[in-house]
């Protein structure tokens, strides 16, 4: 491999150097912190939300799961969602929080029950195929699904570990 000189430092030139930096750039890519995403149902938020604080919380649970990347949580706080979930895979959704929480182990899903209703129409829930178990739904009481298979939770090719 030839080098040149550049002031008083050696750099290697040719496919090796190129193959470096682009090594060294897609790690930094892939090491993305995971971030936890919000979502608040009783909130008016202004300007339009992005989920990053309970201030700025999104107000439907598929909004925050839309916005959530694999690594990433959404938590929710608890009331009542009328919608149908398509959970992404490596996406962990948290229910039971008053709205205020800056760490998991301070909500009570007991006490402030976060409830998902299917309206009577398909699964309330569906989990992505290929979903492991890094994919969760933890906290949430899920209701009035209406499906053949999965009127609750309809997971398909995909680990049912992570459902609690």
């Amino acid at each position: 491999m030839s080098t040149s000189a550049v002031g008083s430092v050696n750099r290697p030139r040719g496919v090796f150097g190129h193959v470096t930096r682009l090594t060294v750039f897609l790690l930094c890519t892939l090491s993305v912190a995971a971030k936890t995403l919000h979502v608040h149902g009783n909130l008016n938020t202004d300007p339009p939300p992005d989920g990053l604080t309970w201030a700025t919380a999104f107000n439907t649970v598929q909004a925050g799961i839309d916005a959530a990347q694999p690594g990433d949580e959404v938590w929710v706080a608890a009331t009542n969602y009328f919608e149908n979930l398509t959970l992404k895979a490596g996406v962990a959704l948290y229910g039971g929080f008053r709205g205020d929480e800056t760490a998991l182990d301070q909500r009570s899903w007991a006490q402030q029950v976060t409830i998902l209703d299917g309206r009577q129409s398909n699964s309330v829930v569906i989990i992505q195929e290929g979903a492991t178990n890094t994919t969760r739904i933890d906290g949430f009481t899920i209701r009035n699904g209406l499906a053949l298979a999965g009127g609750g939770i309809y997971c398909s090719n995909a680990s049912s570990q992570g459902i609690s």
